[in-house]
């Protein structure tokens, strides 16, 4: 999964690669961040940061250029425990949307959070959906 930024640059990963890059348009890469777990998805913020979808590290990082981060770790929603974070993102609002996949039929598959860490609302429809939601959109 790869988004073109603002400036041009592209902000990708290998598949199965435990890190976040970001290309100039000439492919050389120019920001690297190592993540300890299997990335899915990151998107850039509009406070210039890359809020990444840890996948095998069960997290959501939120990372700025000098690579000091912010986690939302598995278990720190109550009630909710991430497993393989997928896409997330950023709304309007300035909340997050988070993708929960292989989390089991007692755990939401879509989390919206703000930036306390609350849970503002989640989606969990496992009879429809099953165990592997990796890709969401929220409207």
């Amino acid at each position: 999964m790869a988004r073109k930024l603002d400036n041009g640059a592209l902000s990708g990963m290998p598949r199965g690669g435990s890190y976040r890059q970001e290309y100039d348009r000439d492919g050389k890469v120019v920001w690297e961040y190592v993540t300890g777990g299997e990335v899915y998805g990151a998107t850039r913020l509009r406070n210039g940061h890359t809020l990444i979808g840890n996948g095998s590290g069960h997290n959501v990082l939120e990372v700025n250029s000098a690579g000091e981060i912010v986690v939302l770790s598995q278990r720190e929603l109550p009630g909710i425990e991430l497993a393989w974070v997928t896409t997330v993102e950023e709304i309007a609002n300035g909340h997050f949307m988070i993708g929960n996949c292989h989390a089991g039929p007692q755990q939401p598959q879509i989390i919206e959070v703000n930036r306390d860490k609350k849970v503002i609302w989640s989606f969990l429809n496992f009879d429809a959906f099953g165990n592997a939601m990796p890709c969401s959109k929220v409207f």
